[in-house]
């Protein structure tokens, strides 16, 4: 569990020495899964930080195995989602997000799941449907960051549809 700590700090900006903070992770994920190979959450975080570095089949692979391991787990779905996601493929990403909302609606980072949904739609030029997700997710949405995502999210959905007046308000919320 410390892995995915030390991943979550890194890809929030918490953490002051990332470079040192994802080799650690990376050690001791592989030190969990060497004592247990059935230990999801060492393979979600392994894939999360090889999605960090770019390095997409590494991601994939691991990310894959935790939510094979663990299929009903809304947060090994997202990152997974979030890896497919990162290397374009969108489809696949978009299935992750809804299989994890569907598991959990209100659950932990649920405004993560509804934004990221939406972006795969974005992503696949559903910006009509990709609304949807991104005007749920101001409905719980619990931190700033997500906040302004959901503004950036709005703003390129209604640039897409030729809502340009939309967007510029979006850009000044």
């Amino acid at each position: 569990f410390k892995a995915a700590s030390l991943v979550d700090m890194v890809a929030f900006g918490f953490h002051s020495n990332p470079t040192k903070a994802l080799g650690l992770a990376v050690t001791l994920a592989k030190k969990s899964i060497s004592l247990d190979e059935q230990e999801a959450r060492a393979y979600s975080a392994l894939g999360y930080v090889y999605k960090i570095l770019g390095k997409e089949e590494a991601s994939l692979t691991n990310t894959k195995r935790a939510v094979d391991l663990n299929p009903n787990n809304q947060i090994l779905r997202w990152y997974h989602g979030l890896a497919l996601n990162t290397f374009g493929h969108f489809e696949e990403s978009l299935s992750q997000f809804e299989t994890s909302l569907r598991l959990n609606p209100s659950g932990v980072k649920s405004e993560w799941h509804l934004l990221f949904k939406a972006n795969s739609l974005y992503h696949l030029k559903r910006n009509e449907e990709a609304l949807l997700p991104v005007n749920k997710a101001f409905e719980v949405i619990r931190s700033d960051t997500a906040r302004e995502f959901y503004h950036q999210q709005r703003a390129v959905i209604f640039a897409e549809l030729g809502r340009l007046g939309d967007a510029k308000a979006e850009i000044t919320k």
